[in-house]
């Protein structure tokens, strides 16, 4: 396993997928709607009795989360040539995994001949939202509830004209009374202000955004390569740990308009 210290060979050989469901099937009915799970999906969880498991396994699709991604056009600055956008993903229950995880953006610039050429961000606003995993922060119909959300600085993405987040995807906050509270990362936003150099006008943007899941008990060292889809596009690597999910790609126009791919 290169790329590994024997501590994680160790622990990614003694990992037990079976072993670790049967422990989340050990969890209240109350636990389990805090991590997002509707009252279908606990009651195949709380009836898992540890048999082996296929893909297509209920328990194997009642813990299965969802992570999708989206890029709204925000606007265009006709007197400035300024692009403004955000990529957002958002999980629909806390994803099994919660170890280090990844998010962002990269974009390339086309003027009217349809030449690349080289446009900067003014801003980026990075902000990520958690959620509570205690049982006292449950509301009335039975959904964990939004906790607090947190600013954070993102890095740029190496050969790219890009920006991405590495955060934790669960973590505890201090609360009010001195105390902590367990929270898992919800949502993710990246807002960017591209603006062109020089004198060069921006005819069409052409925008990325991603999210490296870490599918593993070990936290990974991220990388980049190339997207498999689009010339603009990335993947977070190595793919043996982080599964680049929550894609989106899209151009935007400066009449206001977005062609999704």
């Amino acid at each position: 396993m290169q790329g590994y210290s024997n501590d994680e060979i160790e622990e990614i050989r003694e990992f037990s997928f079976e072993e670790a469901i049967m422990e989340r099937a050990s969890y209240s009915t109350e636990q389990l709607l805090a991590l997002g799970y509707d009252y279908d999906e606990i009651e195949i969880i709380q009836n898992y009795d540890g048999s082996p498991l296929s893909a297509d396994s209920p328990v194997i699709l009642a813990l299965s989360a969802v992570c999708e991604g989206y890029i709204n056009f925000n606007s265009y600055n006709a007197n400035t040539g300024e692009y403004v956008f955000y990529y957002q993903f958002e999980w629909d229950k806390a994803p099994f995994f919660r170890k280090t995880d990844y998010y962002g953006v990269s974009w390339q610039a086309v003027d009217a001949n349809g030449h690349y050429i080289y446009a900067e961000p003014s801003q980026v606003v990075c902000l990520l939202q958690y959620y509570s995993l205690s049982t006292s922060e449950i509301d009335s119909s039975g959904y964990n509830q939004y906790y607090c959300s947190e600013y954070v600085t993102p890095t740029i993405i190496p050969g790219f004209n890009g920006y991405y987040v590495e955060y934790e995807s669960s973590r505890y906050f201090d609360n009010e009374n001195g105390g902590q509270v367990l929270c898992w990362t919800k949502r993710g936003v990246m807002r960017v202000h591209i603006v062109p150099a020089g004198d060069y006008e921006i005819n069409i943007l052409n925008v990325y955004g991603a999210v490296g899941h870490t599918e593993a008990t070990v936290s990974p060292s991220v990388g980049f390569s190339g997207g498999d889809s689009y010339s603009w596009s990335f993947s977070f690597t190595p793919q043996n740990k982080i599964n680049t999910i929550a894609t989106y790609a899209c151009s935007l126009r400066k009449d206001g308009t977005k062609i999704v791919y």
